[in-house]
């Protein structure tokens, strides 16, 4: 009898841990923080590219930005590479080339690590996306730019490109968001065509760039800002349009569906839990057949970020599987997800909050991710210095922009 009740007992064990075991994409978070000033807002802009990261922190006029690299201080560890002063902390990262502000850094110009400066762009823009050989740049009153390496002599940025929206911009235009992939630019306006917002899509061609579609809200709205945040990756490309008084949306496009030069809407996506005031799609990040999606207004400012997965090619082919929120009981509310980034199963997410405390800022990695050891510091015994936690996640569950936060 006390046999088959410790059969029974292990049987039960064994079900409970098979019921237990998580279905979760992505693994626990790691916590990346800044120098643990009073009042920062490290978090504030994010960017991801391989092993490296650079997170951006705002603290209150003086405005810095961190790199850290994976293997750094330790095998697996993030530790910090470089810190650089800078007047704007949007960014953006590709290989080893960091823009910040309009300013151009390559990683060893100057010396191991030293992220030396190669040139300013010649014109003065907000937002900034980079990807190989090209930046894009964006001003707050509708101006696009694109710039290309070596263009005009080595090592130097040229202009190669300017678009001017023709279109009635408001007079609280939140800056334009950006996203490059290959030879193809996306820059949203949010409060283009009369406050509906537009998309546009560039391309560059043998005759050279040009404007290859204009994309608006697929529901109009008179409030809604189609635009917010863009995510081009490939043949797919998310739109983040997040209302202030209602429900938001991210929307999905695919262009090999809609022909030559043609791209089609084939998804809306709406959160499980989307709610008034959640920002959802605040922030994108597309990664192949993956998708992320910012909402730092869920849960009373605490934030969430939202796991979706295409499942096919066509309309209705993406589903939430996973679901990020920050440690339980931080306050002040940290506004997680206001931005993230994507990059080869590493997503990296901002908190960069609006209190008293510090911002900071999360990795995840997926059960997928292709990891590169052929290279390990000369520091591995120094140990892992990173903060591995396990943040509470919802996914599977069976039973049922930048400027508004800062």
């Amino acid at each position: 009898m006390r046999v088959l009740k410790g059969a029974v007992f292990l049987l039960f064990l064994l079900v409970f841990a098979w019921l237990s075991a998580s279905d979760d994409l992505f693994g626990s978070a790691l916590q990346l923080t800044g120098d643990d000033k009073e009042k920062d807002r490290f978090g504030a802009s994010v960017a991801v590219s391989g092993d490296l990261v650079a997170i951006g922190d705002l603290l209150y006029g003086t405005e810095y930005i961190y790199i850290f690299e994976r293997n750094s201080g330790g095998i697996d560890n993030w530790g910090e590479i470089k810190k650089i002063s800078v007047e704007n902390a949007s960014l953006a990262l590709s290989g080893e080339t960091l823009v910040v502000g309009g300013i151009i850094f390559d990683r060893n110009l100057g010396g191991e690590n030293n992220w030396g400066e190669v040139t300013t762009l010649s014109e003065t823009a907000s937002t900034f996306a980079l990807d190989g050989d090209i930046i894009t740049a964006g001003t707050y009153d509708g101006y696009v730019y694109v710039f290309e390496r070596n263009s005009g002599g080595e090592n130097k940025w040229g202009l190669e490109y300017t678009f001017v929206t023709d279109s009635e911009i408001s007079d609280y235009l939140s800056g334009v968001s950006l996203s490059v992939d290959g030879s193809r630019v996306v820059a949203g306006i949010p409060w283009d065509d009369h406050e509906n917002g537009k998309v546009y899509i560039f391309v560059k061609t043998d005759k050279g760039w040009e404007l290859e579609k204009t994309l608006t809200a697929p529901n109009i709205n008179s409030t809604s800002p189609f635009g917010t945040s863009v995510s081009l990756s490939g043949n797919t490309l998310a739109v983040g349009s997040t209302f202030t008084t209602t429900s938001s949306t991210a929307f999905v496009f695919e262009k090999e569906l809609g022909g030559s030069g043609g791209w089609e809407l084939v998804e809306e996506l709406v959160a499980e839990e989307n709610e008034t005031g959640d920002y959802f799609g605040t922030s994108v990040a597309v990664d192949g057949d993956r998708l992320a999606v910012g909402a730092p207004g869920n849960n009373d400012n605490s934030g969430a970020v939202y796991l979706f997965e295409r499942t096919a090619l066509g309309e209705k082919s993406w589903t939430e599987v996973q679901r990020f929120i920050p440690p339980a009981n931080v306050w002040p509310p940290l506004r997680f997800g206001l931005s993230t980034a994507m990059n080869d199963g590493t997503l990296l997410v901002g908190a960069p909050k609006n209190g008293t405390s510090n911002g900071r800022a999360y990795l995840y990695f997926s059960e997928d991710r292709e990891v590169d050891d052929g290279d390990k510091s000369d520091d591995e015994d120094q140990g892992d210095d990173n903060d591995i936690i396990n943040l509470p996640d919802v996914s599977n569950d069976t039973s049922g922009c930048y400027l508004l936060f800062m």
